[in-house]
């Protein structure tokens, strides 16, 4: 997280609204939805893709996302190697 504040900073981050979830808290959060038998897991806010690291390796495990700032997207595509497909650029509150 310090990385991307650096590069973009905080004023960026205040206009989008943008607070982190820790990695500790999404997984128990991701494990708390999969063990009640669910097999998708939604994300209104991906971020910095918290949720989306949290996951387990099982691809039969929906993720849908969405997100409003396409900066914070190209930054998490950027450190992982992966495109982002899942993710709809769009506000979650408006849609």
């Amino acid at each position: 997280m310090r990385d991307y504040s650096e590069q973009l900073g905080d004023e960026h981050r205040r206009t989008f609204g943008q607070f982190f979830t820790h990695p500790s808290v999404a997984r128990y959060m991701v494990g708390w939805v999969l063990e009640s038998g669910e097999q998708t897991v939604f994300d209104p806010a991906f971020g910095l893709g918290a949720f989306r690291e949290a996951l387990p390796g099982n691809p039969r495990v929906g993720f849908p996302a969405c997100e409003v700032d396409p900066r914070i997207i190209e930054y998490w595509e950027q450190r992982t190697g992966e495109r982002a497909t899942f993710v709809v650029s769009e506000d979650y509150l408006r849609s």
